[in-house]
C-alpha cells in the first residue's frame, strides 16, 4: 500500500520539475541567444518480490516478480540548437551561423555566450549590453594585421584613432601612346616661279609624312603657263628631334629637256633652293614636334601633405617615348616599346623634394601596363600607393569576424578580430545566468580560433540569434506534464482512501 503512496509523490516531485523547466523555457521565448531545455525521466528502483527460476524437473521456468517504486530524473538536457536570427541594423549586434560561442571576460574569468548584443563603453571597450563583460579576440597592429595565434585581448576600438602618412613610393601608369604620334612640317611657302628658255614656269613644293618617325616625303611639280605638268621629282629625307633636317640632296630637275638644278637643304629657313638661279629665293618650312600627352597625379610625402606631379609623355623616336616630370617634382626618362607595342624597357625616377620638414621622396614609376598602339592617346597615372593621415570615422564588422574601420583618407584599416569558441559537447556546458555558459568537466575545453575556421559558424553583423524556444512543443509538453501530475495525484487519494477502509475494518 505504501509504494504506491510512493511512487505517487515521486512522480508528483519530478513532474513539478518538468513544469518548472518549461515554465522557464516560456519565460526566455523572446531572450536573446537563449537555450531552451528538456526533462527525461527514469524509474526508480524496483522491490523484487520473487527472483526468476530456471526450467528444470520438466517444469518451465518463471520470471521474477517486481514492484517499481516510482520515478526520478533521467537528465534536463540543453538544446544547443540555432535561433533564428533577427536582423537589428545595428553594426555591434552579432550573431553566429553555425556552431561556435563569443568569448567574454571579466578579468579572471571567461564566459562564452550565443548573444551578441554588443556596443563600445567609454573607453573604446566591446563589452555586453546585458553584462558588461568585454568580448575577446585578436587586436591589429599598427599595419592592420591580425595575428590570430597570437593570446586573446579585450577588444578596443578607440575613438579618435589615426592611421599614419605613408609618402608615396610607386606611381602605376595605365593606358595607350599613339604609335602615330609623328613631327610635321609645313612650308611657309609653296611655289616659286622660274624661266627657262624664255618660258615660265611654276615649281609647286609639297612635303608629307611617310609614317616613320620624323622621315618625311618630298615632291615638286612643274607647270606651264597653261598649267600642264612638264616635270616632277620626289625623295625623302629625315630630320632630328629637333627637326632640322639630316644632310643635303641635289636634285636635277628635267624641264622639256632643260636641267634646272635644284637643293634640298638642311636647314628649315631654306629647305628648298633653285641653285641654277640665284634670283629665287629659297622656300622655308616649320616643324612641329610631336604632340606632347600630360597627365597629372596627386602624391604624398612623409607628412602626409599633397604634391602635385605633372607627367608628359612625347615620341622621340621609333618605338621610344621621352616621360618628364615637371616642377616642383623632378625627373625624367625614357620608354621603349616592341614592334607589338608593348613595353620593353623603362629608364628614369622621380624626386619630391622635402618641404616643410617632410622627407624627400623618392619615387618609382610603373610604366608596365602602357601601350603603343595606332590608337589615340589615353595614358594616365592611374594610381598611386601613398596616402594622408586618416581619423577613424566608422567601422563594420565582417562574416569573419573582422573589425574594418573606415578613416577620414578614405582607407579601410584592420582594427581587430572577435573570436569563437566551440566544444565537442556543448550541452555538458553549464549555465551562469545572464544567457551565459561555463566550462564543465564535461563539455571538454574551449577550442578557440576565427569565425569560418574549424567548423565554426560566420558572423552576421546588424542581427541577433533570437531564444530557440519552440512553443507548440512546449504547450504539448505542458499538458502532457499536467495530465501526468493529475494521474499520479490520483494514484495518491486512491491510496489513501485503501489505506482507510483498511483503518475502518476494527469498527
Amino acid at each position: 500500500m505504501m509504494r504506491s503512496l510512493f511512487a505517487g509523490v515521486s512522480a508528483l516531485r519530478y513532474h513539478q520539475v518538468r513544469m518548472d523547466v518549461i515554465g522557464n523555457n516560456i519565460a526566455n521565448v523572446n531572450t536573446v541567444g537563449y537555450k531552451s531545455s528538456r526533462v527525461t525521466f527514469k524509474d526508480l528502483l524496483s522491490q523484487t518480490l520473487r527472483d526468476a527460476s530456471a526450467p528444470q524437473n520438466n517444469r518451465g521456468g518463471t520470471n521474477p516478480f517486481q514492484v517499481g517504486l516510482g520515478v526520478n530524473l533521467g537528465a534536463i538536457h540543453t538544446y544547443h540548437t540555432q535561433g533564428n536570427p533577427q536582423a537589428t541594423g545595428v553594426a555591434t549586434d552579432l550573431a553566429i551561423e553555425g556552431d561556435g560561442y563569443f568569448i567574454l571576460s571579466n578579468g579572471p574569468e571567461r564566459f562564452y555566450t550565443r548573444a551578441g548584443m554588443f556596443d563600445l563603453d567609454r573607453d573604446g571597450n566591446l563589452v555586453s549590453l546585458t553584462t558588461g563583460l568585454k568580448v575577446l579576440g585578436w587586436v591589429a597592429d599598427q599595419n592592420g594585421v591580425i595575428d590570430t595565434n597570437a593570446p586573446l585581448r579585450e577588444i578596443v576600438i578607440p575613438k579618435g584613432a589615426t592611421i599614419d602618412p605613408r609618402a608615396t613610393s610607386q606611381i602605376v601608369y595605365t593606358g595607350n601612346l599613339d604609335s602615330r604620334d609623328n613631327g610635321s612640317i609645313v612650308l611657309q611657302e609653296s611655289t616659286r616661279q622660274i624661266t627657262v628658255d624664255g618660258e615660265t614656269y611654276q615649281l609647286t613644293f609639297k612635303v608629307t609624312s611617310t609614317g616613320n618617325f620624323n622621315e618625311f616625303q618630298w615632291t615638286v611639280t612643274v607647270t606651264d603657263s597653261s598649267g600642264a605638268v612638264v616635270g616632277s621629282e620626289s625623295g625623302t629625307f629625315e630630320t632630328d628631334s629637333s627637326g632640322v633636317p639630316i644632310g643635303t640632296e641635289d636634285v636635277a630637275l628635267n624641264i622639256r629637256g632643260s636641267t634646272v638644278d635644284l637643293l634640298r637643304g638642311n636647314s628649315l629657313d631654306a629647305l628648298f633652293q633653285v641653285t641654277s638661279d640665284p634670283s629665287v629665293t629659297p622656300i622655308g618650312a616649320t616643324y612641329t614636334p610631336p604632340p606632347e600627352h600630360v597627365t597629372t597625379i596627386e602624391v604624398f610625402d612623409s607628412l602626409g601633405n599633397t604634391h602635385e606631379v605633372i607627367t608628359t609623355f612625347q615620341k622621340v623616336g621609333e618605338n621610344r617615348w621621352s616621360w618628364t616630370v615637371q616642377s616642383p617634382a623632378s625627373g625624367s626618362g625614357e620608354i621603349v616599346f616592341d614592334d607589338r607595342g608593348r613595353v620593353v624597357s623603362t629608364t628614369g625616377s622621380i624626386t619630391i623634394p622635402g618641404l616643410g620638414g617632410a622627407q624627400s621622396v623618392q619615387i618609382t614609376p610603373d610604366f608596365s601596363q602602357i601601350t603603343q598602339f595606332g590608337e589615340p592617346a589615353t595614358a594616365v597615372a592611374n594610381s598611386q600607393d601613398g596616402y594622408g593621415a586618416g581619423v577613424l570615422k566608422s567601422f563594420g564588422i565582417d562574416a569573419n569576424g573582422v573589425i574594418v574601420g573606415s578613416f577620414s583618407n578614405g582607407l579601410d584599416r584592420q582594427l581587430g578580430q572577435i573570436a569563437l569558441a566551440t566544444f565537442a559537447n556543448p550541452a555538458g556546458l553549464i549555465k551562469t545566468g545572464e544567457t551565459l555558459f561555463k566550462v564543465s568537466s564535461n563539455s571538454g575545453q574551449a577550442v578557440i580560433g576565427a569565425a569560418g575556421t574549424g567548423m565554426r559558424g560566420s558572423i552576421n553583423s546588424g542581427a541577433l540569434e533570437m531564444s530557440n524556444v519552440d512553443l507548440s512543443q512546449e504547450f504539448t509538453d505542458m499538458i502532457v506534464t499536467q495530465r501526468g501530475f493529475q494521474a499520479n495525484s490520483r494514484v495518491i487519494t486512491t491510496s489513501d482512501e485503501m489505506l482507510q477502509e483498511l483503518v475502518n475494518l476494527k469498527r
